[in-house]
């Protein structure tokens, strides 16, 4: 029976791992992992998992005892994520019937674990240096700060009206609370906003402004129908009807849209020094000005791309395809990448800062604008490449003991990210 049951374990592990488990099968592992007389048994069959895997090429564990500790300590997880009710994980009867499945390879697995654990959060992240390494964080270290912890952001922003009022959004009641205009501006139960416009054959060109702080994010929808997300530190100015021959919104930081179809109304986003033209799709773009680029990335239909501001040159211009992205730089050059991946992309919007290969500064902005705080490097800035997954609603200093483990030596004082040993 002992057999059969280690032989069950795997198979639902690797059944997550292949992002295949059944709510059945989650309810079954939930309480497999709920179950203290179960404790040695998983510790045994994550440590033959991973001693299978632990001298590949394509997997290297630092400490395999850390991420059992992960998994054992957070074991609501699952409940979670499957919307487990208590009852059912209490009453349910486990069947545990040998099947036949594939084995997914250790690195693919170890990636599911992470996922399975990232809520709370265990991490694996990737150091791109000479030899590629994989280093891996609990969420059960001690904190690296002895403070009050740095909450993540939430859904924060302000509008401003076209006389100059701003409202705090994220503190104002659902419902319909003003006009604009011809639109009425309404928040709704799920706390986006949404402009409600009433048809009129010239309607007054007023325009109001959305602004999310760092540590903000925000979903809108303008008057045709469009929806915006903003992420942190960002700004869009829009008018509350749209009018003429062209919809155009401008852009300061980063958004997400999804933009209404209307084939004799083009849209056009206009950010720093690009505008990137669209008849309905779906694309990201980064606009911020510590970034390096105004990035257009293309997730569903078809944009164009074109430098303004120019004086007397041919102004840059590329049209993208789904999964294609432009890096306009400040001085005009565009850049055309092909098979990018949009889910890292867009991650911010879905709740987490995924990266791939990406150098410390980089990462440190997002992580900047998200907490609200200020980073300063003592010494040399870290040449170290990350990859990654984190879930944007840890605490900050739970973020802090991740990348500590990667190799960074980092800490927070009040609102402040030290990197480096001076």
């Amino acid at each position: 029976m002992m057999g059969e049951l280690k032989e069950r374990l795997k198979y639902l592990l690797d059944q997550y791992g292949n992002n295949i488990l059944t709510a059945g099968e989650a309810a079954e592992l939930t309480a497999m992992l709920s179950d203290g007389d179960c404790d040695l048994l998983v510790r045994q069959v994550l440590k033959d998992m991973l001693k299978e895997h632990r001298d590949t090429e394509e997997l290297s564990v630092k400490d395999p005892e850390l991420m059992l500790q992960g998994i054992l300590n957070n074991r609501n997880t699952l409940q979670e994520k499957y919307n487990i009710e208590e009852h059912e994980r209490k009453t349910r009867t486990p069947v545990y019937s040998m099947r036949s499945y594939k084995r997914t390879s250790g690195i693919k697995w170890i990636a599911a674990a992470a996922g399975m654990v990232l809520v709370v959060t265990t991490l694996y992240l990737f150091l791109g240096n000479e030899k590629d390494s994989l280093h891996q964080v609990s969420a059960t270290n001690q904190s690296s700060v002895d403070q009050l912890p740095v909450k993540p952001g939430g859904n924060k922003a302000y509008l401003t009206l076209s006389d100059g009022t701003v409202v705090n959004l994220d503190s104002m009641a659902t419902g319909s609370f003003t006009t604009q205009g011809s639109a009425r501006i309404v928040k709704s139960d799920n706390g986006q906003l949404e402009y409600v416009f009433s048809k009129e054959k010239n309607p007054v060109p007023v325009y109001n402004t959305i602004t999310t702080p760092k540590g903000g994010k925000y979903k809108i929808i303008l008057p045709d129908g469009t929806s915006v997300w903003l992420n942190a530190g960002s700004s869009l100015k829009f008018p509350v009807a749209f009018a003429g021959k062209s919809r155009n919104v401008y852009l300061q930081g980063e958004g997400y849209f999804e933009v209404s179809k209307d084939p004799l109304m083009p849209f056009y986003v206009n950010a720093g020094n690009s505008r990137v033209e669209v008849l309905g799709t779906h694309f990201n773009v980064n606009a911020y000005e510590d970034e390096n680029a105004v990035t257009t990335t293309l997730l569903e239909g078809k944009v164009k791309v074109d430098q303004t501001g120019t004086a007397g040159n041919t102004p840059a211009s590329v049209v993208l395809r789904p999964g294609e992205q432009a890096d306009l730089s400040k001085s005009g050059k565009i850049t055309t990448r092909r098979d990018v991946n949009t889910g890292e992309v867009v991650a911010w919007k879905e709740g987490f800062f995924d990266f791939k290969n990406i150098p410390v500064p980089d990462l440190m902005r997002q992580i900047v604008r998200w907490y609200d705080v200020d980073v300063e490097y003592r010494g040399e800035v870290p040449d170290t490449k990350l990859t990654g997954k984190i879930s944007r609603d840890v605490n900050l200093d739970k973020l802090i003991d991740m990348l500590q483990y990667a190799g960074l030596n980092m800490k927070v004082e009040q609102r402040k990210i030290m990197i480096g040993n001076e």
